[in-house]
């Protein structure tokens, strides 16, 4: 399994923030008695919207190819937080990205995996 590489931690926007994607499962019945549970054993994977700011064009090429290929393929990364451990994660959703004059912006989501 690959690891994400460190280099671009240091472009990483420090406005960092995360999501706990709860995941349950809910039967209503119709005396309006609702039950609530867990979906499976791991039922909240952390989601980490990102941003990657002040790329020049090879680094912006190089780091958009390898966040492509890890759409299916999952990677070790730490999260820029403290006590944040490493763990499993791969790139969900779109990847969206904008250019200023030379450098470049790429946004991104992480999220974690089981």
């Amino acid at each position: 399994m690959d690891t994400f590489p460190p280099a671009y931690t240091d472009y990483l926007k420090l406005e960092l923030s995360g999501e706990d994607d709860n995941k349950v499962v809910t039967a209503q019945f119709g005396d309006g008695y609702r039950q609530v549970g867990s979906v499976g054993i791991n039922p909240n994977p952390q989601r980490f919207p990102l941003a990657f700011d002040g790329l020049d064009e090879t680094e912006f090429d190089n780091l958009r190819t390898w966040l492509k290929a890890h759409m299916t393929a999952q990677f070790t990364w730490t999260p820029p937080m403290p006590s944040a451990t490493a763990g499993t994660y791969r790139v969900v959703g779109k990847l969206s990205w904008s250019r200023n004059m030379h450098l470049f912006r790429l946004s991104v989501t992480f999220q974690e995996e089981f």
